[in-house]
Protein backbone atom coordinates (compact mmCIF):
# COMPACT_ATOMS: atom_id res chain seq x y z
CA UNK A 1 0.00 0.00 0.00
CA UNK A 2 2.65 2.18 1.01
CA UNK A 3 4.48 1.98 -2.63
CA UNK A 4 1.50 2.21 -4.79
CA UNK A 5 1.07 5.84 -3.14
CA UNK A 6 5.02 6.44 -3.73
CA UNK A 7 4.27 4.94 -7.16
CA UNK A 8 1.06 7.71 -7.49
CA UNK A 9 3.28 10.58 -6.54
CA UNK A 10 6.00 10.10 -8.45
CA UNK A 11 3.36 9.52 -11.67
CA UNK A 12 1.71 13.10 -10.14
CA UNK A 13 5.36 15.09 -10.38
CA UNK A 14 6.33 13.14 -13.58
CA UNK A 15 3.19 14.98 -15.42
CA UNK A 16 3.38 18.05 -14.06
CA UNK A 17 7.14 17.83 -15.36
CA UNK A 18 6.40 16.93 -18.32
CA UNK A 19 3.96 19.61 -18.50
CA UNK A 20 6.02 22.01 -16.88
CA UNK A 21 8.72 21.01 -19.80
CA UNK A 22 6.11 21.37 -22.50
CA UNK A 23 5.32 24.51 -21.72
CA UNK A 24 8.64 26.09 -21.43
CA UNK A 25 9.58 24.74 -24.82
CA UNK A 26 6.71 26.24 -26.21
CA UNK A 27 7.59 29.41 -24.61
CA UNK A 28 11.36 28.55 -25.81
CA UNK A 29 10.01 30.24 -29.32
CA UNK A 30 6.51 32.39 -28.19
CA UNK A 31 7.33 35.12 -25.72
CA UNK A 32 6.40 34.69 -21.82
CA UNK A 33 3.13 35.93 -20.16
CA UNK A 34 3.31 39.60 -19.17
CA UNK A 35 5.84 40.67 -21.82
CA UNK A 36 5.58 43.89 -23.05
CA UNK A 37 8.03 45.08 -25.40
CA UNK A 38 8.76 48.98 -26.07
CA UNK A 39 5.12 49.57 -24.76
CA UNK A 40 3.17 46.98 -26.57
CA UNK A 41 2.18 43.80 -25.11
CA UNK A 42 3.73 40.74 -27.26
CA UNK A 43 2.61 37.43 -24.48
CA UNK A 44 2.46 34.76 -26.48
CA UNK A 45 3.53 35.79 -29.86
CA UNK A 46 6.70 34.33 -32.08
CA UNK A 47 9.44 36.84 -33.55
CA UNK A 48 8.34 36.91 -36.55
CA UNK A 49 4.93 38.05 -35.18
CA UNK A 50 6.33 40.74 -33.66
CA UNK A 51 8.34 41.88 -35.73
CA UNK A 52 5.63 42.21 -38.47
CA UNK A 53 3.81 44.38 -35.82
CA UNK A 54 6.57 46.37 -35.49
CA UNK A 55 6.98 47.11 -39.18
CA UNK A 56 3.55 47.95 -40.22
CA UNK A 57 3.23 50.37 -37.23
CA UNK A 58 6.76 51.94 -38.11
CA UNK A 59 5.36 52.20 -41.77
CA UNK A 60 2.73 54.66 -40.07
CA UNK A 61 4.55 56.11 -37.32
CA UNK A 62 3.15 58.86 -35.94
CA UNK A 63 3.83 60.55 -32.62
CA UNK A 64 1.40 63.06 -30.78
CA UNK A 65 3.23 66.02 -29.06
CA UNK A 66 1.29 67.32 -26.29
CA UNK A 67 2.06 70.96 -24.36
CA UNK A 68 1.06 74.16 -22.66
CA UNK A 69 -1.53 76.30 -23.84
CA UNK A 70 -3.44 73.45 -25.48
CA UNK A 71 -0.38 73.34 -28.12
CA UNK A 72 -0.07 70.15 -29.87
CA UNK A 73 1.91 68.95 -32.67
CA UNK A 74 2.97 65.47 -34.57
CA UNK A 75 5.83 63.95 -36.91
CA UNK A 76 5.56 61.48 -38.74
CA UNK A 77 7.73 58.88 -39.95
CA UNK A 78 8.18 59.84 -43.65
CA UNK A 79 9.21 63.41 -42.56
CA UNK A 80 12.12 61.85 -40.40
CA UNK A 81 13.02 58.74 -42.95
CA UNK A 82 12.09 56.16 -39.68
CA UNK A 83 13.03 52.63 -40.42
CA UNK A 84 13.34 49.41 -38.22
CA UNK A 85 16.17 47.79 -37.71
CA UNK A 86 15.86 44.89 -35.00
CA UNK A 87 18.91 44.11 -32.98
CA UNK A 88 19.27 41.44 -30.70
CA UNK A 89 17.21 41.66 -27.96
CA UNK A 90 14.29 40.25 -29.09
CA UNK A 91 16.20 37.14 -29.76
CA UNK A 92 17.64 37.14 -26.30
CA UNK A 93 13.81 37.17 -25.05
CA UNK A 94 13.26 33.56 -26.39
CA UNK A 95 14.88 30.30 -25.79
CA UNK A 96 14.33 27.08 -23.18
CA UNK A 97 16.31 28.50 -20.63
CA UNK A 98 13.62 31.63 -20.87
CA UNK A 99 11.00 29.08 -21.23
CA UNK A 100 11.35 27.83 -17.85
CA UNK A 101 10.86 31.13 -16.42
CA UNK A 102 7.09 30.81 -17.74
CA UNK A 103 5.75 29.93 -13.91
CA UNK A 104 7.31 33.80 -11.94
CA UNK A 105 6.09 35.42 -15.43
CA UNK A 106 2.71 34.38 -14.28
CA UNK A 107 3.16 36.56 -11.46
CA UNK A 108 5.77 38.88 -12.37
CA UNK A 109 5.47 41.31 -15.66
CA UNK A 110 7.91 41.50 -18.31
CA UNK A 111 8.70 45.00 -19.24
CA UNK A 112 11.59 44.86 -21.87
CA UNK A 113 12.93 48.85 -23.32
CA UNK A 114 14.99 49.19 -26.97
CA UNK A 115 16.05 51.98 -28.36
CA UNK A 116 17.62 49.89 -31.10
CA UNK A 117 14.39 49.02 -33.03
CA UNK A 118 14.42 51.74 -35.41
CA UNK A 119 16.96 54.34 -37.32
CA UNK A 120 15.64 58.41 -38.57
CA UNK A 121 17.65 61.14 -40.51
CA UNK A 122 18.84 63.13 -37.36
CA UNK A 123 18.88 66.26 -39.55
CA UNK A 124 15.74 65.73 -40.68
CA UNK A 125 14.46 64.99 -37.28
CA UNK A 126 15.93 68.00 -35.85
CA UNK A 127 14.89 70.46 -39.08
CA UNK A 128 11.10 69.20 -38.00
CA UNK A 129 11.69 69.81 -34.59
CA UNK A 130 12.55 73.80 -35.50
CA UNK A 131 9.19 73.81 -37.01
CA UNK A 132 7.14 72.15 -33.77
CA UNK A 133 4.38 75.12 -33.13
CA UNK A 134 6.09 75.09 -29.55
CA UNK A 135 9.26 77.29 -30.67
CA UNK A 136 7.30 79.83 -32.70
CA UNK A 137 7.96 83.29 -31.47
CA UNK A 138 4.10 83.42 -30.52
CA UNK A 139 3.95 80.72 -28.37
CA UNK A 140 7.45 80.90 -26.78
CA UNK A 141 6.22 82.70 -23.67
CA UNK A 142 9.45 83.37 -20.86
CA UNK A 143 8.43 82.20 -17.42
CA UNK A 144 8.41 84.76 -14.72
CA UNK A 145 9.26 84.65 -11.24
CA UNK A 146 7.52 84.99 -8.32
CA UNK A 147 7.39 88.46 -6.83
CA UNK A 148 5.97 90.64 -4.09
CA UNK A 149 3.63 93.38 -5.36
CA UNK A 150 1.88 95.60 -2.91
CA UNK A 151 -2.12 95.08 -2.37
CA UNK A 152 -3.67 98.64 -2.74
CA UNK A 153 -7.21 97.00 -1.15
CA UNK A 154 -5.21 94.73 1.58
CA UNK A 155 -2.59 97.92 2.13
CA UNK A 156 0.31 94.90 2.34
CA UNK A 157 2.31 93.39 0.03
CA UNK A 158 1.40 89.57 -1.13
CA UNK A 159 3.32 86.73 -2.92
CA UNK A 160 2.43 86.86 -6.72
CA UNK A 161 2.84 83.20 -7.96
CA UNK A 162 5.28 82.19 -10.75
CA UNK A 163 4.55 82.45 -14.25
CA UNK A 164 5.76 79.25 -15.46
CA UNK A 165 5.14 80.07 -19.08
CA UNK A 166 5.60 78.14 -22.16
CA UNK A 167 9.20 78.86 -23.67
CA UNK A 168 10.80 75.35 -24.18
CA UNK A 169 14.33 74.23 -23.52
CA UNK A 170 15.40 73.23 -27.39
CA UNK A 171 18.40 70.68 -26.03
CA UNK A 172 16.06 69.12 -23.70
CA UNK A 173 12.81 68.49 -26.27
CA UNK A 174 15.37 67.37 -28.96
CA UNK A 175 16.10 64.66 -26.41
CA UNK A 176 13.22 63.90 -24.98
CA UNK A 177 11.67 63.24 -28.85
CA UNK A 178 14.57 61.05 -29.19
CA UNK A 179 14.25 59.06 -26.82
CA UNK A 180 10.35 58.91 -27.96
CA UNK A 181 11.04 58.02 -31.20
CA UNK A 182 13.32 55.56 -30.88
CA UNK A 183 11.37 53.57 -28.87
CA UNK A 184 8.25 54.30 -30.85
CA UNK A 185 5.94 55.99 -28.39
CA UNK A 186 2.46 57.00 -29.95
CA UNK A 187 2.96 60.43 -27.96
CA UNK A 188 4.53 62.40 -25.74
CA UNK A 189 3.69 65.38 -22.83
CA UNK A 190 6.15 67.61 -23.01
CA UNK A 191 5.59 68.85 -19.19
CA UNK A 192 5.89 65.49 -18.22
CA UNK A 193 8.95 64.99 -20.23
CA UNK A 194 10.34 68.01 -18.50
CA UNK A 195 10.97 70.53 -21.18
CA UNK A 196 10.16 73.97 -20.21
CA UNK A 197 12.52 76.34 -18.54
CA UNK A 198 11.61 77.08 -15.17
CA UNK A 199 11.19 79.93 -12.87
CA UNK A 200 13.91 80.39 -10.69
CA UNK A 201 11.66 81.61 -7.93
CA UNK A 202 8.34 80.21 -6.65
CA UNK A 203 5.75 81.34 -4.55
CA UNK A 204 6.94 79.34 -1.21
CA UNK A 205 10.62 80.42 -1.54
CA UNK A 206 11.75 81.25 1.84
CA UNK A 207 13.17 84.11 1.23
CA UNK A 208 10.76 86.05 -0.53
CA UNK A 209 8.42 85.43 2.02
CA UNK A 210 10.45 86.78 4.63
CA UNK A 211 11.13 89.48 2.33
CA UNK A 212 7.33 90.37 2.13
CA UNK A 213 7.12 89.59 6.11
CA UNK A 214 9.68 92.30 6.58
CA UNK A 215 8.18 94.81 4.28
CA UNK A 216 4.77 94.79 5.18
CA UNK A 217 6.03 95.55 8.84
CA UNK A 218 7.04 98.93 7.23
CA UNK A 219 3.45 99.48 5.25
CA UNK A 220 1.85 98.45 8.30
CA UNK A 221 2.06 102.08 9.50
CA UNK A 222 -0.58 104.48 9.65
CA UNK A 223 0.46 107.76 10.28
CA UNK A 224 -1.29 111.01 10.48
CA UNK A 225 -0.71 114.75 10.66
CA UNK A 226 -3.22 117.40 11.13
CA UNK A 227 -3.45 120.53 9.74
CA UNK A 228 -6.38 122.39 10.73
CA UNK A 229 -9.18 121.33 8.75
CA UNK A 230 -6.99 119.38 6.35
CA UNK A 231 -5.48 115.70 7.51
CA UNK A 232 -2.15 114.21 5.56
CA UNK A 233 -2.06 110.75 6.00
CA UNK A 234 1.38 108.38 5.98
CA UNK A 235 0.07 104.56 5.23
CA UNK A 236 1.03 101.41 3.11
CA UNK A 237 0.17 103.40 0.08
CA UNK A 238 2.54 106.41 0.65
CA UNK A 239 5.30 103.95 2.34
CA UNK A 240 5.28 101.31 -0.58
CA UNK A 241 6.79 103.67 -2.82
CA UNK A 242 9.55 104.50 -0.06
CA UNK A 243 10.58 100.81 0.53
CA UNK A 244 12.99 97.92 -0.95
CA UNK A 245 15.05 94.90 -0.81
CA UNK A 246 18.53 95.23 -1.02
CA UNK A 247 20.33 92.08 -0.02
CA UNK A 248 17.31 90.61 1.49
CA UNK A 249 16.51 93.21 3.42
CA UNK A 250 13.93 96.33 3.92
CA UNK A 251 15.44 99.69 3.12
CA UNK A 252 13.40 102.38 3.96
CA UNK A 253 14.65 105.10 1.53
CA UNK A 254 15.22 108.21 4.01
CA UNK A 255 15.47 110.62 1.10
CA UNK A 256 11.93 110.08 -0.08
CA UNK A 257 10.78 110.79 3.80
CA UNK A 258 12.65 113.80 3.89
CA UNK A 259 10.92 115.18 0.62
CA UNK A 260 7.61 114.35 2.25
CA UNK A 261 8.44 116.11 5.01
CA UNK A 262 9.80 119.11 3.23
CA UNK A 263 6.50 118.70 0.99
CA UNK A 264 4.44 119.38 4.29
CA UNK A 265 6.64 122.35 5.12
CA UNK A 266 6.50 124.20 1.72
CA UNK A 267 2.38 123.92 1.69
CA UNK A 268 1.83 124.64 5.28
CA UNK A 269 4.73 126.48 6.87
CA UNK A 270 4.07 130.48 6.96
CA UNK A 271 7.00 131.98 8.80
CA UNK A 272 8.91 134.03 6.19
CA UNK A 273 5.74 133.53 3.56
CA UNK A 274 4.03 136.97 2.46
CA UNK A 275 0.59 137.01 2.97
CA UNK A 276 -2.88 138.93 2.18
CA UNK A 277 -4.28 140.82 5.08
CA UNK A 278 -7.66 142.39 4.63
CA UNK A 279 -7.36 145.41 6.97
CA UNK A 280 -9.94 147.36 9.34
CA UNK A 281 -10.64 149.94 7.16
CA UNK A 282 -11.54 147.08 4.37
CA UNK A 283 -7.94 147.64 1.95
CA UNK A 284 -6.01 144.17 1.27
CA UNK A 285 -2.77 144.34 1.51
CA UNK A 286 0.43 142.01 0.94
CA UNK A 287 2.96 141.08 4.61
CA UNK A 288 5.73 139.37 3.78
CA UNK A 289 7.85 140.89 6.37
CA UNK A 290 8.06 139.93 10.61
CA UNK A 291 9.15 136.32 12.19
CA UNK A 292 5.60 134.88 13.00
CA UNK A 293 4.10 132.10 11.56
CA UNK A 294 4.40 128.50 11.49
CA UNK A 295 7.94 127.06 10.75
CA UNK A 296 8.41 123.12 11.01
CA UNK A 297 11.49 121.74 12.59
CA UNK A 298 11.92 119.36 9.26
CA UNK A 299 14.83 117.40 10.87
CA UNK A 300 13.15 116.07 13.65
CA UNK A 301 10.16 115.50 12.11
CA UNK A 302 11.73 113.04 9.86
CA UNK A 303 13.42 111.56 11.91
CA UNK A 304 10.36 111.15 14.21
CA UNK A 305 8.33 110.15 10.72
CA UNK A 306 11.09 107.38 10.06
CA UNK A 307 11.10 105.77 13.22
CA UNK A 308 7.59 105.05 13.52
CA UNK A 309 7.31 103.54 9.86
CA UNK A 310 10.24 101.28 11.14
CA UNK A 311 8.32 100.75 14.02
CA UNK A 312 5.42 100.17 12.27
CA UNK A 313 2.77 102.38 14.67
CA UNK A 314 -0.66 103.41 14.23
CA UNK A 315 -1.24 106.81 15.37
CA UNK A 316 -1.00 110.84 14.80
CA UNK A 317 2.37 112.39 15.04
CA UNK A 318 2.29 116.54 15.52
CA UNK A 319 5.07 117.60 13.13
CA UNK A 320 8.10 119.22 15.72
CA UNK A 321 7.97 123.07 14.85
CA UNK A 322 10.44 125.62 15.81
CA UNK A 323 7.77 128.38 16.22
CA UNK A 324 4.12 127.92 16.40
CA UNK A 325 1.22 130.07 15.20
CA UNK A 326 -2.42 129.95 15.90
CA UNK A 327 -4.27 128.37 13.20
CA UNK A 328 -4.08 126.32 9.46
CA UNK A 329 -7.16 127.56 8.62
CA UNK A 330 -7.71 131.06 7.72
CA UNK A 331 -4.75 133.59 8.73
CA UNK A 332 -2.30 131.64 10.45
CA UNK A 333 -2.66 134.13 13.56
CA UNK A 334 -6.69 133.20 14.00
CA UNK A 335 -8.63 135.99 15.07
CA UNK A 336 -7.28 137.41 17.78
CA UNK A 337 -4.22 139.74 16.76
CA UNK A 338 -3.48 143.20 17.17
CA UNK A 339 -3.06 145.55 13.86
CA UNK A 340 -1.01 148.83 13.88
CA UNK A 341 -1.98 150.41 10.66
CA UNK A 342 1.00 153.21 10.21
CA UNK A 343 -0.41 155.11 7.49
CA UNK A 344 -3.56 156.26 10.01
CA UNK A 345 -1.04 155.75 13.32
CA UNK A 346 -4.01 153.46 15.02
CA UNK A 347 -4.24 150.30 16.77
CA UNK A 348 -6.69 147.92 16.78
CA UNK A 349 -6.73 145.11 19.18
CA UNK A 350 -9.28 142.23 17.84
CA UNK A 351 -10.54 139.20 20.69
CA UNK A 352 -12.04 136.49 18.90
CA UNK A 353 -12.99 138.35 15.28
CA UNK A 354 -14.51 141.50 17.65
CA UNK A 355 -13.10 145.00 17.85
CA UNK A 356 -12.33 144.93 21.86
CA UNK A 357 -9.82 148.27 21.64
CA UNK A 358 -8.64 151.04 19.32
CA UNK A 359 -7.11 153.82 19.24
CA UNK A 360 -4.63 156.63 17.70
CA UNK A 361 -0.70 155.64 17.87
CA UNK A 362 2.86 157.13 17.34
CA UNK A 363 5.30 155.24 16.11
CA UNK A 364 8.86 155.55 14.98
CA UNK A 365 10.03 158.23 13.77
CA UNK A 366 10.41 157.71 9.66
CA UNK A 367 14.02 157.70 9.54
CA UNK A 368 16.50 154.47 8.92
CA UNK A 369 17.36 154.09 12.63
CA UNK A 370 14.40 154.56 14.10
CA UNK A 371 11.25 153.93 11.92
CA UNK A 372 8.60 151.04 12.99
CA UNK A 373 9.17 147.95 11.32
CA UNK A 374 6.64 146.22 9.17
CA UNK A 375 5.48 142.74 9.07
CA UNK A 376 3.89 139.95 11.48
CA UNK A 377 5.28 139.53 14.99
CA UNK A 378 4.28 137.88 18.32
CA UNK A 379 3.90 139.43 21.86
CA UNK A 380 7.06 138.51 23.26
CA UNK A 381 6.38 138.60 26.59
CA UNK A 382 4.60 141.56 29.18
CA UNK A 383 5.97 143.57 31.66
CA UNK A 384 4.38 145.68 34.23
CA UNK A 385 6.84 148.97 34.91
CA UNK A 386 9.73 148.60 33.15
CA UNK A 387 12.25 151.30 32.48
CA UNK A 388 12.92 151.00 28.77
CA UNK A 389 16.77 152.36 27.91
CA UNK A 390 18.75 154.02 25.35
CA UNK A 391 21.69 155.66 23.66
CA UNK A 392 20.52 158.82 25.23
CA UNK A 393 17.21 157.94 27.02
CA UNK A 394 15.50 156.06 29.73
CA UNK A 395 11.74 156.30 30.07
CA UNK A 396 9.76 154.25 32.62
CA UNK A 397 6.58 152.83 31.35
CA UNK A 398 3.63 150.95 33.12
CA UNK A 399 2.96 148.44 30.56
CA UNK A 400 5.12 146.71 28.17
CA UNK A 401 4.34 144.65 25.35
CA UNK A 402 7.41 143.88 23.39
CA UNK A 403 7.01 142.23 19.71
CA UNK A 404 9.99 142.38 17.81
CA UNK A 405 13.45 142.66 19.98
CA UNK A 406 13.13 145.88 22.23
CA UNK A 407 10.15 147.57 19.49
CA UNK A 408 6.98 147.20 21.68
CA UNK A 409 3.71 148.50 22.46
CA UNK A 410 3.52 150.76 25.94
CA UNK A 411 2.26 153.68 27.31
CA UNK A 412 3.76 156.98 26.46
CA UNK A 413 2.61 159.52 29.22
CA UNK A 414 4.92 162.35 28.28
CA UNK A 415 2.89 162.55 24.64
CA UNK A 416 0.39 165.08 24.80
CA UNK A 417 -0.90 164.11 20.99
CA UNK A 418 -1.22 160.54 19.26
CA UNK A 419 -1.92 160.36 15.45
CA UNK A 420 -1.82 162.26 12.59
CA UNK A 421 1.17 162.28 11.28
CA UNK A 422 3.45 163.07 14.22
CA UNK A 423 6.07 160.41 14.01
CA UNK A 424 7.06 161.57 10.53
CA UNK A 425 9.18 163.98 12.56
CA UNK A 426 9.02 163.27 16.19
CA UNK A 427 8.27 159.39 16.34
CA UNK A 428 9.37 157.31 18.92
CA UNK A 429 12.60 155.37 18.62
CA UNK A 430 10.39 152.23 16.87
CA UNK A 431 7.96 151.61 19.62
CA UNK A 432 4.22 151.97 19.56
CA UNK A 433 3.34 154.82 22.10
CA UNK A 434 -0.40 154.96 23.44
CA UNK A 435 -2.13 156.72 25.67
CA UNK A 436 -1.59 155.57 29.43
CA UNK A 437 -5.50 154.31 29.47
CA UNK A 438 -5.31 152.79 26.67
CA UNK A 439 -2.14 150.86 26.82
CA UNK A 440 -3.38 149.62 30.47
CA UNK A 441 -6.60 147.89 28.32
CA UNK A 442 -4.08 146.31 25.68
CA UNK A 443 -2.39 145.16 28.30
CA UNK A 444 -5.27 143.64 30.14
CA UNK A 445 -6.44 142.09 26.59
CA UNK A 446 -3.56 140.54 24.96
CA UNK A 447 -1.31 137.61 25.41
CA UNK A 448 2.22 135.97 24.85
CA UNK A 449 2.73 135.22 21.27
CA UNK A 450 -0.62 136.68 20.20
CA UNK A 451 0.41 138.34 16.51
CA UNK A 452 0.88 142.27 16.00
CA UNK A 453 0.62 142.69 12.53
CA UNK A 454 2.54 145.92 11.09
CA UNK A 455 2.25 147.84 8.33
CA UNK A 456 2.32 151.36 6.05
CA UNK A 457 3.80 154.06 6.92
CA UNK A 458 6.27 156.83 5.88
CA UNK A 459 9.53 155.54 4.53
CA UNK A 460 12.62 157.37 5.51
CA UNK A 461 13.22 157.95 1.81
CA UNK A 462 9.88 159.41 1.50
CA UNK A 463 10.26 162.13 3.95
CA UNK A 464 11.46 164.63 2.07
CA UNK A 465 8.94 164.90 -0.63
CA UNK A 466 5.77 164.01 2.19
CA UNK A 467 6.87 167.38 4.08
CA UNK A 468 7.16 169.39 0.70
CA UNK A 469 3.45 167.99 -0.09
CA UNK A 470 2.21 168.54 3.48
CA UNK A 471 3.48 172.45 3.34
CA UNK A 472 2.41 172.93 0.27
CA UNK A 473 -1.15 171.67 1.11
CA UNK A 474 -1.28 173.79 4.12
CA UNK A 475 0.09 176.70 2.04
CA UNK A 476 -3.12 176.78 -0.08
CA UNK A 477 -5.46 175.80 2.21
CA UNK A 478 -4.24 179.21 4.53
CA UNK A 479 -4.25 181.06 1.09
CA UNK A 480 -7.82 179.75 0.96
CA UNK A 481 -8.83 180.91 4.39
CA UNK A 482 -7.27 184.37 3.40
CA UNK A 483 -9.12 185.32 0.44
CA UNK A 484 -12.42 183.91 2.84
CA UNK A 485 -11.16 186.20 5.81
CA UNK A 486 -11.03 189.42 2.67
CA UNK A 487 -14.77 188.97 1.84
CA UNK A 488 -16.30 188.73 5.39
CA UNK A 489 -16.91 191.43 8.62
CA UNK A 490 -14.31 191.80 10.56
CA UNK A 491 -16.54 191.97 13.93
CA UNK A 492 -14.92 190.09 16.50
CA UNK A 493 -17.13 186.84 17.60
CA UNK A 494 -16.93 183.47 18.93
CA UNK A 495 -16.17 180.49 16.72
CA UNK A 496 -18.99 179.31 14.78
CA UNK A 497 -20.58 175.86 15.37
CA UNK A 498 -18.21 173.13 14.32
CA UNK A 499 -15.47 174.78 15.20
CA UNK A 500 -12.91 174.43 18.34
CA UNK A 501 -10.10 176.88 19.42
CA UNK A 502 -6.61 175.44 19.28
CA UNK A 503 -4.40 176.47 22.52
CA UNK A 504 -1.64 176.42 20.66
CA UNK A 505 -1.87 178.20 17.44
CA UNK A 506 -4.60 180.49 19.05
CA UNK A 507 -6.80 179.67 15.02
CA UNK A 508 -9.95 177.71 14.39
CA UNK A 509 -9.16 174.50 13.80
CA UNK A 510 -11.55 172.99 11.75
CA UNK A 511 -13.96 169.94 13.61
CA UNK A 512 -14.67 166.54 11.25
CA UNK A 513 -17.56 164.64 12.07
CA UNK A 514 -16.31 161.24 13.73
CA UNK A 515 -18.27 157.84 13.52
CA UNK A 516 -19.07 155.90 16.51
CA UNK A 517 -16.04 154.43 17.58
CA UNK A 518 -13.62 156.39 16.19
CA UNK A 519 -10.45 157.86 17.99
CA UNK A 520 -9.73 161.42 17.46
CA UNK A 521 -5.98 161.97 17.29
CA UNK A 522 -6.18 165.37 19.63
CA UNK A 523 -8.32 163.65 22.01
CA UNK A 524 -6.90 159.90 22.48
CA UNK A 525 -10.64 158.71 22.83
CA UNK A 526 -10.41 155.40 23.08
CA UNK A 527 -13.81 153.32 22.16
CA UNK A 528 -14.41 149.17 23.32
CA UNK A 529 -16.31 147.04 21.57
CA UNK A 530 -16.66 149.04 18.20
CA UNK A 531 -16.98 146.81 15.11
CA UNK A 532 -15.55 148.63 12.91
CA UNK A 533 -12.95 151.47 13.16
CA UNK A 534 -13.42 154.80 10.88
CA UNK A 535 -9.95 156.33 9.10
CA UNK A 536 -8.71 158.48 11.67
CA UNK A 537 -8.34 162.22 10.52
CA UNK A 538 -4.87 163.71 10.55
CA UNK A 539 -4.49 166.92 12.95
CA UNK A 540 -4.02 170.05 10.45
CA UNK A 541 -1.57 172.05 12.53
CA UNK A 542 0.92 168.81 12.34
CA UNK A 543 1.99 169.25 16.38
CA UNK A 544 4.59 167.31 17.02
CA UNK A 545 5.81 166.04 21.08
CA UNK A 546 9.37 165.48 22.16
CA UNK A 547 11.30 162.24 20.62
CA UNK A 548 10.57 159.40 23.20
CA UNK A 549 10.49 155.68 23.27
Amino acid sequence: MKNKKIYLWLGICGVLLCTYLAVAGWYSVHYLPGTNFNGKEISGKTIDEVKRIIRDEASSYVILINGRGDLSDEIKADEIDLEVVFDSTLDNMLGFENGLRWPVTLVFKNHVVSDSVVEYSEDKLNKRIKELSFLEKKNCIKPENAYLNFDDDATEYVVVPENSGQEVDNKKLVDALQNAIKTMRESIDLDEADVYVKPSIFSDDKELVKEKDALNKFVAAKITYSFGSNVEKVDGKVIKDWVSIEKGLPVLDESAVTGFIDSLARKYDTFGRKRTFKTSLGNEIKISKGDYGWWMDKKTTTKDLIEAIKSGKKEELEPVYFQKAVSFDGYDFGNTYVEVDLNNQHVYVYKNGELIVETDCVSGKATKDRITPEGIYSITYKERNATLRGANYASKVRYWMPFNGNVGLHDADWRGKFGSDIYVTSGSHGCINLPVSVAKKVFENVEKGEAVIVYGGVKPEQVKSYLKNRSKKKDEKNNGADKANSSSSFSSTSPAEGQSQDNNTGNAASTVPQKAGSGASNQNDVNIGASVAPQPVPNSNGATNAVSN
